[in-house]
Order: structure tokens, then C-alpha cells, then sequence
């Protein structure tokens, strides 16, 4: 196992990793952005420190060395479909083990947390999906905790614009995708071969939107293309009291 002395980081990547493309470079900097944007939203919501914190998901724990680095005496949960990830997160990174589900309304977490990154998920789901998958995680946080998590935006929606085929979709899967994005705010295609899985989009007004139908959450970070210079990054607050419920305008 290495360890960047100065940083506490450890710079172990497994052989199984596919998130690594043979990029030292790009790797480290895709968790040091996540990273950033943690440490901004914890600003913004004065708060100090977290102790309980969850990554999902982790894979083979791309961001969460950072966040380990950062926070070496937190207790961090890894979960993943991807078994080996997991093992790989538990054994490198002293991450509490967890393993997913194609369901996860099936995955008893257990606990709720401080912190919840959320890298790459939302990004693959489709409208129910995506909004299932926003409730289920601000289930899981504690008063004052805080989500993190990352959409496709309209930096994503130019490039299958402008771009050939990006994401591995058929040039007619990405003119798809963009007329569902265009029309409603919010887009999905499968993966070829996949019924479960695929690529979405989904704008600052669809994503707000969807964070507005639930009264524990208080947005307070939105960065369009903030992760890797690519992904939306939302963050929001669990709020001790819930906002009250919107009141329709008189007609």
C-alpha cells in the first residue's frame, strides 16, 4: 500500500478499477474535485466536521481516499454493487462494507449519516428512478447532514450536441436522449443490451424540482459542470424542521 506523506492520501489503485484509465493525473484530480466540492457545501453550511459519512457509489474508492485523507477518524461506509469495490474500499480504506442492490430501496443502510456523496448515479437512472433515489438518500441523513450528488447537465446536454456519439450512445440513442431532455427538463436512454441502466439528463430546473417535492432538504450549492469539470454538483442540507408545504397561488 502507498501513502502520499504529506496529503495522508493513499494511493493504492486496484487492478480492477475501471474507473482508472491509465491517468494518474485525471484520476487523483476527479477525487480531489469531489473533495472540493464537499468541503465547499460544508462551508456554506457552517459546519466543522462530519463523522459519519457514505459513499455510494464507492466503487473501487476514487473519491473516497480523498475523503478518508480528509477525514481519517470518520467512519465511512462503502457501497456498491460491485462487490469487489467494496472488499477493495474495506481493506485499502478502512471503509465500513456494504453491498448494493440493483434495488437499492432493498439495501438496509442501517444508519443515517453526516455526509452522503452521491458521484455518478443519478446520472444513469431514469425519472422515477432518479426521484426514488433522492428520497431514499434523505431518508438516510442525519439532522443538519448533508447530500452531495451529480446529474448530467446542460454541459452534458452540449456535448451530445455537439459531440459524436459520447456516453457509447448510437447517434439516434443521443438525438433521443436530447428530445426527451429538451421537451420535459429531464432525459434517459438505455444502455444497449440494458434495461436497467443507462444515461440521463437532467436540468437545473427539473433537478430543483424534484428537490422541492421533498420538505427536508434546503439546497445550498448548485455548480453546473463543478465536478471534473463535467457533472452538476447539488448539494443540500436535511433540515431539523421541514419547510412548510408550497401554498397554491389564488386563482
Amino acid at each position: 500500500m502507498n501513502e502520499n506523506s504529506d496529503s495522508g492520501l493513499i494511493e493504492a489503485i486496484s487492478p480492477n478499477d475501471e474507473m482508472f484509465q491509465d491517468n494518474l493525473q485525471h484520476y487523483f484530480s476527479v477525487g480531489q474535485s469531489a473533495l472540493e466540492n464537499i468541503l465547499a457545501a460544508m462551508q456554506l453550511a457552517g459546519c466543522q466536521t462530519v463523522n459519519s459519512i457514505l459513499d455510494l457509489p464507492s466503487g473501487h474508492g476514487r473519491v473516497l481516499r480523498h475523503v478518508r485523507a480528509r477525514f481519517p477518524y470518520a467512519q465511512i461506509t462503502a457501497c456498491d454493487l460491485n462487490h469487489d469495490g467494496v472488499d477493495f474500499c474495506a481493506h485499502t480504506f478502512g471503509a465500513n462494507p456494504m453491498y448494493s442492490a440493483s434495488d437499492f430501496r432493498q439495501v438496509d443502510l442501517a444508519s443515517q449519516f453526516d455526509l452522503i456523496w452521491c458521484g455518478s448515479l443519478f446520472t444513469h437512472f431514469n425519472r422515477a428512478r432518479c426521484s426514488d433515489l433522492l428520497a431514499f438518500l434523505s431518508k438516510h441523513l442525519l439532522p443538519r447532514g448533508l447530500l452531495l450528488f451529480t446529474t448530467h447537465g446542460r454541459f452534458s446536454a452540449h456535448m451530445l450536441h455537439t459531440s459524436k456519439s459520447p456516453y457509447g450512445l448510437s447517434d439516434s440513442d443521443a438525438a433521443i436522449l436530447l428530445a426527451y431532455y429538451r421537451n420535459s427538463g429531464i432525459g434517459y436512454v438505455n444502455y444497449p443490451h440494458s434495461s436497467e441502466y443507462g444515461i440521463s439528463l437532467a436540468s437545473p430546473a427539473w433537478t430543483l424540482r424534484e428537490i422541492q417535492r421533498l420538505a427536508t432538504l434546503k439546497v445550498i450549492l448548485y455548480r453546473e459542470a463543478g465536478w471534473d469539470n463535467h457533472q452538476d454538483v447539488i448539494a443540500c442540507e436535511c433540515l431539523s424542521r421541514c419547510y412548510a408545504p408550497e401554498v397554491s397561488p389564488p386563482t
